[in-house]
C-alpha cells in the first residue's frame, strides 16, 4: 500500500479499524479495510497448508525418514555386511578366479605337493636308521661309478663306494673324501694293449704286509680290489685278480694263424694287409674289393661290406700248413650284417685242379632254413657228408663266436659262444700237400661274399681239448662281451 494513502487516513494519523485504505494488487486498485490486513499480518505455515514444512535452507535439509529407510537397503562402501543371497558377483570379480570351491576335506593333492611326495618313502617302508639295529631281507647295492682314466685317475669317495676304470695309460689313484669305516671296490681293467701301471700312495694306501698290488698285464684283465677305510686311509682288505687269465690262452696254445681288427695296416681307409700273430706269419694282403675297419662291440673288426666281393688273401698256403692228420680247430668272431647265399667267413682253396674236391671252407648260408646256419666242410664241396651244417641261434643279429673242429677219427663238431649246438661225422679228407690260397672275407674262387664284420680268426693245426676250447672261447668272448 501506498504511503501517501495512508497520510489521507484521519484520526491524527491512526488508522482505524473500520478505515478502507487503498491496495493495489496486480495493477488493480482496490479499497481494504484495515481490520483484514490486521489479519493477513497474523497469517501462518498452516494458514497456508504448509504445516508440516520446516523453515530450513536447502543445505541444510537433514536426511528425511524414507531416505534414511532406503539407505537402510544399501552396502556400506567401506566393510559392507550382507544379509541373505548375494548374487550376481563371481570369483573373477573379487581376484579368485584360480579357485575351486571345494571343502578342505575334499582338496585334491596338488602338483607341489605330489612332486615332493614322490620324493618320500611310504610311511611302511623299512628304511635304514642311524643308530638302529636292522635286519634286510633284500638286496642292497651302490651304483658302480666309472672313473676317467688319466693322470691322476682321480676317485671321489662321496660319489660312490663302488668304482670302475678301463686303464688306457700308466697313472696313479687320487682318492678323495674317504670315510672311515666304509668300505670301497674298485674294478681295473686293461684296454686291448694292456701292461698299464697304476701306482698307490702310501699317504691314501696302506696293503698286507707292506705289499703292494701288481695289476694284471694280459690285454682286457679284469683285477678286483676292495679296502676298508681306517685313520684316513683306504686299507686293501682283498685283491683278485687276473679275472681274464694271465697267460693268453691263444698264444700259450701256438695257434698257426692267427689275425684280427687291431693288427692291420691302412692306406687312407681300406685295410692294405692283415699281419699274422701265428706261428706261420702268413700276412694277407687285399684281394677283391676295398675290406675297411670297422667294430664289434667298440674293438676293431675287418668290414667286408655288403654289396661288394671283398677279401684279404694269402697264396701258396699248403694245406698241411693249417691243418695236421685231417684235423683242425677254427675260431672266428663275426657279425652278419646282410644275408647271403654262402656268405663264406674263411676259405682254403687249392689251387692243384682238384677243386672243388678240395676245400676247407667256413660259412653262414641262408639258402636253407634263413639265415640261421653256419656250414663246416672239410673235402668235397660237393658231398654232403664232408660237411656239417647247424642251427646258430641270430646269426645274423648279434655277434657270434664259433668254433668249428674236426679230429682225425672225421668227428666234426660247431660250437657257437661256446655252447656245442652242432656235432656229427666229417668224412672228407684234403690232399695235406696241395698249395692253395687262404682266404678271410671270401673264397676267391667262390662266388659267396661274406656280408659283415670279422673280428678275429685263430687256425690251430690240431684238435683242441673240450678245456682248451672253453679256455679260448672264454677269452674271446670275454674281450669282445659277446654273451
Amino acid at each position: 500500500m501506498a504511503d501517501s494513502k495512508i497520510s489521507q487516513l484521519t484520526d491524527g494519523g491512526k488508522v482505524q479499524v473500520t478505515d478502507q485504505v487503498p491496495v493495489s494488487r496486480g495493477g488493480e486498485n482496490r479499497r481494504v479495510q484495515v481490520g483484514a490486513l490486521a489479519a493477513l499480518d497474523s497469517l501462518s505455515k498452516a494458514d497456508v497448508g504448509l504445516g508440516n514444512v520446516n523453515n530450513t535452507s536447502d543445505a541444510s535439509k537433514p536426511v528425511s525418514t524414507a531416505t534414511q529407510t532406503a539407505l537402510n537397503l544399501k552396502a556400506n562402501l567401506a566393510s559392507p555386511t550382507f544379509t541373505g543371497t548375494v548374487s550376481g558377483i563371481s570369483k573373477n570379480m573379487v581376484g579368485l578366479a584360480n579357485v575351486d570351491n571345494t571343502s578342505d576335506a575334499n582338496k585334491p593333492i596338488s602338483t607341489a605337493t605330489q612332486t615332493a611326495l614322490n620324493a618320500k618313502e611310504p610311511a611302511n617302508a623299512f628304511l635304514a636308521k642311524l643308530n638302529v639295529a636292522q635286519q634286510f631281507t633284500k638286496q642292497h647295492s651302490f651304483l658302480e661309478t666309472t672313473l676317467a682314466s688319466g693322470v691322476p685317475i682321480n676317485w671321489d669317495l662321496d660319489n660312490n663306494q663302488n668304482a670302475s676304470i678301463i686303464l688306457t695309460s700308466n697313472s696313479y689313484l687320487l682318492p678323495v673324501n674317504i670315510k672311515n669305516g666304509a668300505d670301497y671296490t674298485l674294478t681295473v681293467k686293461q684296454d686291448a694293449v694292456g701292461s698299464r701301471v697304476i701306482l698307490f700312495s702310501n699317504l691314501s694306501f696302506k696293503f698286507p704286509s707292506g705289499g703292494i698290488p701288481v695289476l694284471s698285464t694280459t690285454p682286457n684283465a679284469t683285477d678286483v680290489l676292495k679296502f676298508t677305510a681306517s685313520n684316513g686311509v683306504l686299507l686293501v682288505t682283498s685283491f683278485d685278480k687276473n679275472f681274464i687269465s694271465e697267460s693268453n690262452p691263444i698264444s700259450s696254445r701256438s695257434p698257426a694263424f692267427w689275425i684280427n681288427g687291431e693288427n692291420v695296416i691302412m692306406s687312407g681307409s681300406n685295410v692294405t694287409q692283415v699281419n699274422d700273430m701265428g706261428t706261420l706269419g702268413y700276412n694277407l694282403t687285399a684281394g677283391s674289393g676295398n675290406t675297411t675297419i670297422s667294430n664289434i662291440n667298440g674293438l676293431p673288426a675287418l668290414d667286408f661290406g655288403t654289396t661288394v666281393k671283398t677279401n684279404m688273401q694269402r697264396t701258396g698256403v699248403l694245406a698241411s700248413d693249417i691243418s695236421t692228420l685231417n684235423a683242425m680247430t677254427i675260431f672266428i668272431v663275426q657279425k652278419i650284417l646282410a644275408t647271403g647265399s654262402q656268405n663264406w667267413a674263411f676259405n682254403w682253396d687249392s689251387t692243384s685242379g682238384l677243386t672243388p674236391s678240395n676245400d676247407i671252407l667256413i660259412g653262414s648260408p641262408d639258402a636253407v632254413a634263413g639265415a640261421q646256419r653256419a656250414r663246416w666242410l672239410y673235402g668235397n664241396f660237393s658231398n654232403a657228408t664232408d660237411s656239417l651244417l647247424a642251427d646258430v641261434t641270430n646269426i645274423n643279429v648279434n655277434p657270434k663266436v664259433l668254433c668249428f673242429l674236426k679230429r682225425s677219427n672225421n668227428l666234426g663238431s660247431i660250437y657257437e659262444n661256446n655252447n656245442l649246438v652242432l656235432s656229427g661225422t666229417m668224412n672228407g679228407t684234403v690232399t695235406l700237400t696241395d698249395s692253395g690260397t687262404l682266404s678271410v672275407g671270401a673264397g676267391e674262387s667262390f662266388s659267396g661274399q661274406f656280408k659283415g664284420l670279422i673280428a678275429e680268426v685263430i687256425v690251430f693245426k690240431t684238435t683242441l681239448l673240450s678245456a682248451d676250447i672253453a679256455a679260448v672261447n672264454q677269452y674271446l668272448q670275454n674281450k669282445y662281451n659277446i654273451f
